[in-house]
C-alpha cells in the first residue's frame, strides 16, 4: 500500500497535536497515550486507511486523548487516592469523575476546533452501539446498572448534547422512577446539572463528590418518600371510613324523621324543624369529612406541584440551545413503592457505593484502543498493512519545529513604502468589487426609504410597490495562510521582492472583515523541519512587517516545501471559516518535488483547502507546474506586484 496512514487522517489531528506540543504516530498494533521525554505521545497502530469505520475510531482517539493532555488536570486524580482511605470509595469516585472528565473535555475540544464536534458525536454513536450490543436486554441488568447508565446519558446527554444516548436516558428514567421513587430521581437529577457548568478537573471531581454523597443520601429519600406514601393512604383510608360512618349517621336521621311524620302528624311543623337541624348537622358532619378529604387532595396538589416544578426546573437548566432534555411529567404521579422495591435500591446504592457494581457503559479512550489495536492485528495478520506504510509523511507532519521572531521595526520603513505603493490600488479595488457583490437590487416593496425612478407613474396606475428592496449578500469567510519560502535562494533581490509581495496582500486583504490571514516561513535554516511564525490571525500588519525585516537577514537554507504545506495544513485546519486557503511564495523547485505535488493535489481533493502558488523572478514555468496554471501568477520584478497581487486577490475572494 504505497499511501501513509497520514493519506486519511484528518489534518486537524496534526494541527491540535502541534498546537498541544504532542506527538502524534503511526506504527505497530497498539493504540496508547503516554508521556514520552519531556512530550505527550499518542500511537496509531497501522490498519487499512480503506476502513472507514477504523479511520473513524483513529480520528476519535487522537482527539479524545489529545483534550484529556490539553483539558485534564491529572493532580487532581493523583489528590483522589491520595487522600481517600477507602477502596470502595476511590474505584467509584473515579469512575464517575472519568465520565464528567470525559464531558469536560469534549465540549472544550468541541468549542476550539472546528470539526470536532461531529468527529466525537459520532464516536458516541458507535460506543452506544457497541454497549447496545454487549447488553441488549437491559431487563437482565442489576438495578444499580440503570443508575451508573442514568448518571452516563444524563451527563453527556445535557452537557454534549450528544443525541445518540436520549432514547436510553429516557428508558432509564422510567425505570428509575418506577424503582426508586421520583423524588430519588430528582434529587440526583439536580446534582447532575451541575455537569454543564464544568470548567476543571477540579470542578469533575467536587462534582463526583456530591454525586457520591447524593447516592449516599438517596437511601434515606427512597426510606422517607415509602413512609410518606403509606401515611398518606393510611389517612385516606380514614378519611373513607369517616365519610361511610357520616352517611349511616345520615340514613339513621332520615328514618326517624319519617317516623316522627306519621306518627305525629299534627306536629308536622316541629318535625319538619327538627328534621331541618338534624340535615344540618348531617350537613356539617359531611363537611368535616369532606374537609379531611379536600385537606388531603390539597396536599397532594401541591405536592405534585412542586414536583412539577422541580421537573421543569430541571429541563430549563438542561436545555442545550433549542434542544435539551425534557423530563416526563407524568414522572410525577408513581405508584407507591413496595418494601421489595426499597430494599432492592437500597441494595443497588449499596453496591454502587461499596465499588461493587459495573459501569455498563465503555470508557471511550480504552473502547477507541481495544478496537483500533484488533482491527491492526487483523490488518497485518492479512497483509493489508504493513509496517512500511509508515512513511516520511508521518515523520515530517510531527517533527515540525517553531519558531519566532522578534521583529525590526526600523528595518521594516522599506518594506512598509513599498507594500504601501503597491497595496494601495490593490485594496481600492477590491473594496470596490467587495461593495458590487455584496449589494444586489432584489425587488420593488410598498414601504422604504428610496424610491425607483417611474414611482410617480406607477402610483398613479395602482401599484404602490415604489421602494427599492435590497439584499446585501454575505460573503464567504475565509482564512488565508501564507507560506513565504525563505531558502537560500530567496535572498537579496528575490528576497525583498517576496517580502514586499506579503506585506502587501496582508495590507490590502487587512480591511476586508470576512478575512483573516497568517504567516509563516519555511527554509529560513538548514534544517528542513524549522518552521518561523511571522504573523498570527489576530495580529495586525504592522506586526508582520516588523517580522519580515528581521527574516530577511537570515541566511537560508534548502526548500523544504513538504515541511511548508504540513505546517501550513495545522496552521489552517484550526479555523472555523467556510473557506480556507494556503498561498505559497517561492522562486522554484522545492525539495522533493513529487511528493509536494502529490500532498498538494491530496489537500485539495480531500481537505477542501485551496492553494494558490506565487512565482518570484524566474519561475513562472516551476510553479505552474507545481501549483496548476489557474492557481500561480509570477512577480519577476517590484513593479508587476499591484497588478498580479489584485489578479490573485480576486481569484480568492470572488471566484
Amino acid at each position: 500500500m504505497s499511501q501513509s496512514i497520514l493519506n486519511s487522517l484528518p489534518l486537524y489531528i496534526g494541527a491540535i497535536s502541534n498546537d498541544l506540543n504532542v506527538d502524534v504516530t503511526f506504527s505497530g498494533s497498539g493504540a496508547y497515550c503516554a508521556p514520552v521525554g519531556s512530550k505527550w505521545q499518542i500511537n496509531i497502530p497501522l490498519f487499512d486507511v480503506d476502513n472507514a469505520e477504523a479511520r473513524a475510531a483513529a480520528y476519535a482517539y487522537a482527539l479524545h486523548e489529545c483534550g484529556h493532555i490539553n483539558y485534564t488536570n491529572f493532580a487532581v486524580l493523583k489528590d483522589l487516592i491520595n487522600t481517600q482511605k477507602s477502596k470502595s470509595e476511590i474505584s467509584l469516585k473515579k469512575r464517575i469523575s472519568n465520565i464528567f472528565e470525559d464531558t469536560y473535555i469534549e465540549r472544550e475540544l468541541s468549542k476550539e476546533y472546528a470539526g470536532a464536534y461531529k468527529r466525537l458525536s459520532e464516536m458516541r454513536t458507535w460506543l452506544q452501539d457497541e454497549d447496545e450490543k454487549k447488553n441488549p436486554d437491559a431487563s437482565n441488568l442489576p438495578l444499580s446498572s440503570p443508575i451508573l447508565n442514568f448518571i452516563y446519558t444524563y451527563s453527556f446527554f445535557a452537557a454534549n448534547n450528544y443525541t445518540c444516548y436520549k432514547a436510553l436516558l429516557d428508558e432509564n428514567e422510567v425505570l428509575l422512577v418506577e424503582q426508586l421513587g421520583n423524588d430519588a430521581v430528582l434529587e440526583l437529577k439536580s446534582v447532575l446539572n451541575g455537569v454543564k457548568q464544568l470548567a476543571s478537573s477540579q470542578d469533575c471531581m467536587d462534582l463526583t463528590d456530591r454525586v457520591y454523597d447524593i447516592l449516599e443520601k438517596l437511601k434515606d429519600v427512597i426510606q422517607d418518600q415509602q413512609q410518606q406514601q403509606q401515611q398518606d393512604q393510611q389517612g385516606g383510608d380514614d378519611s373513607e371510613d369517616d365519610t361511610a360512618q357520616g352517611d349511616s349517621d345520615s340514613g339513621d336521621s332520615q328514618d326517624d324523621d319519617s317516623n316522627s311524620d306519621d306518627s305525629q302528624s299534627d306536629d308536622s311543623q316541629s318535625g319538619g324543624d327538627n328534621s331541618q337541624n338534624n340535615d344540618q348537622g348531617d350537613d356539617s358532619q359531611s363537611g368535616d369529612s369532606q374537609g379531611d378529604d379536600n385537606s388531603q387532595d390539597d396536599q397532594g396538589d401541591d405536592n405534585s406541584q412542586d414536583k412539577n416544578a422541580d421537573n421543569n426546573n430541571s429541563s430549563d437548566s438542561t436545555n442545550m440551545g433549542d434542544q435539551g432534555y425534557k423530563s416526563d411529567d407524568s414522572t410525577a404521579n408513581q405508584k407507591s413503592l413496595t418494601q421489595e422495591q426499597v430494599d432492592d435500591a437500597i441494595d443497588a446504592l449499596n453496591d454502587i457505593i461499596s465499588g461493587n457494581a459495573e459501569l455498563p457503559n465503555s470508557d471511550a479512550g480504552d473502547a477507541l484502543a481495544e478496537k483500533l489495536g484488533k482491527q491492526s492485528e487483523d490488518d497485518q495478520a492479512s497483509g493489508k498493512v504493513k509496517a512500511s506504510d509508515y512513511t516520511t509523511d508521518s515523520k515530517v507532519n510531527s517533527a515540525i519545529t517553531y519558531r519566532s521572531l522578534k521583529g525590526n521595526s526600523l528595518g521594516a520603513k522599506t518594506l512598509h513604502r513599498i507594500a504601501d505603493t503597491q497595496s494601495v490600488f490593490v485594496r481600492q479595488r477590491l473594496q470596490g468589487l467587495i461593495a458590487a457583490k455584496q449589494r444586489k437590487v432584489v425587488s420593488r416593496k410598498s414601504a422604504g426609504k428610496r424610491m425607483i425612478g417611474n414611482a410617480g407613474t406607477r402610483m398613479a396606475q395602482g401599484d404602490y410597490k415604489v421602494f427599492r428592496q435590497e439584499l446585501t449578500r454575505k460573503l464567504t469567510n475565509t482564512a488565508i495562510t501564507i507560506l513565504l519560502d525563505d531558502s537560500g535562494s530567496m535572498k537579496n533581490e528575490k528576497g525583498q521582492v517576496a517580502a514586499s509581495a506579503t506585506l502587501a496582500l496582508i495590507k490590502a486583504l487587512e480591511p476586508i472583515n470576512f478575512v483573516s490571514t497568517s504567516v509563516e516561513t519555511f527554509g529560513t535554516e538548514s534544517s528542513s523541519n524549522i518552521v518561523y511564525k511571522v504573523k498570527d490571525f489576530n495580529e495586525s500588519a504592522n506586526q508582520c512587517a516588523d517580522r519580515l525585516s528581521e527574516h530577511l537577514a537570515y541566511g537560508g537554507g534548502y526548500t523544504p516545501l513538504l515541511t511548508g504545506l504540513w505546517s501550513g495544513l495545522r496552521s489552517i485546519s484550526q479555523r472555523k471559516e467556510a473557506r480556507k486557503i494556503i498561498i505559497v511564495i517561492t522562486d522554484g523547485e522545492p525539495d522533493e518535488r513529487p511528493r509536494c505535488t502529490e500532498l498538494i493535489n491530496r489537500i485539495r481533493t480531500s481537505q477542501g483547502v485551496e492553494v494558490f502558488g506565487i512565482g518570484i523572478g524566474d519561475a513562472n514555468t516551476l510553479v505552474k507546474p507545481l501549483f496548476g496554471e489557474q492557481y500561480a501568477v509570477s512577480i519577476k520584478k517590484i513593479d508587476q506586484l499591484a497588478s498580479e497581487i489584485f489578479k490573485l486577490s480576486e481569484q480568492i475572494l470572488f471566484s
